[in-house]
């Protein structure tokens, strides 16, 4: 019970999820909002293939960053694996992992689909996407500091 309620935590309670939130928000309660700022924008289709495979090339990254913090060299490995709170730090990976490939899937369908980014539902998912995955990567980035203070602290 204890480790489904620090998924729950790990999942609502984040960057990520407030983003999917305002983005579904801006969607469907208020596209006007948007839509001036989108109609702004062209259309170049090279262009917007570049954006929305942008959150995918991040997410390659995250996966990478995320198999180096959960199993580290090996001496470091042990020190990081017998921490109390390991079980918390591997939940908090799986989740961004999750978010990951959600925000790579959105930016993948917005370039498969060929949405416009002129359009207030193209731009919300594109910047969605994108603005997620930057928060994900974010976060490996931050826990790549924590991890060496972890380390530095169990020696």
């Amino acid at each position: 019970m204890k480790v489904l309620a620090q998924y729950i935590v790990a999942t609502f309670i984040s960057f990520e999820f407030v983003i999917i939130a305002l983005a579904l928000a801006i969607v469907l309660v208020w596209p006007n909002i948007i839509t001036p700022v989108s109609s702004l924008l062209g259309d170049d289709a090279e262009v917007l293939k570049h954006i929305a495979l942008l959150p995918s090339a991040l997410a390659i990254w995250i996966f990478t960053e995320s198999r180096k913090l959960l199993f580290p060299d090996e001496d470091n490995k042990r020190i990081l694996q017998r921490w109390g709170d390991y079980w918390k730090w591997k939940i908090h990976f799986n989740v961004a992992i999750f978010y990951a490939v959600i925000f790579a899937g959105a930016g993948l369908i917005s370039w498969a689909l060929g949405v416009k980014a002129n359009t207030a539902t193209g731009f919300v998912l594109l910047l969605t996407s994108i603005l997620g995955a930057l928060i994900v990567a974010l976060s490996v980035y931050l826990a790549r500091i924590t991890l060496s203070e972890i380390l530095v602290i169990g020696e």
